[in-house]
């Protein structure tokens, strides 16, 4: 799920592309909110298992197959829950036809930088 690299006094960690599916495959969710917050878990386990945390995020890239005003809305909803307000990650939100699971609206990757001397 992710590929880390030490370098110095920080670890750059590279996560791959999250969907809003359950530990089964199951997709989770009908809604862009839902789907959101079902890929932020998956990222959150990732960041959990290599002692990051939301804060450590530097960079998301969001792949999205709605960008209407209410699906944006529902989209930063989710990440407003989890991104600490003077935390914030750059930023790419590009829409797609479709991701890997059908049904699926959202496709989150990330790059974070842990600092080694926690």
């Amino acid at each position: 799920d992710a590929v880390r690299v030490e370098i110095g006094d920080a670890a750059l960690l590279y996560i791959s592309g999250a969907t809003p599916i359950d530990d089964d495959g199951n997709l989770v969710g009908d809604t862009m909110l839902e789907q959101t917050r079902q890929v932020l878990r998956r990222l959150k386990r990732v960041l959990d298992d290599q002692g990051a945390t939301f804060a450590d995020i530097v960079r998301v890239r969001v792949f999205v197959t709605d960008i209407s005003p209410e699906a944006l809305r529902q989209v930063h909803a989710a990440r407003n829950e989890v991104f600490p307000a003077d935390a914030r990650p750059a930023s790419t939100l590009v829409q797609i036809s479709g991701i890997i699971r059908e049904g699926g609206m959202v496709e989150i990757d990330a790059d974070a930088v842990i600092p080694l001397s926690r």
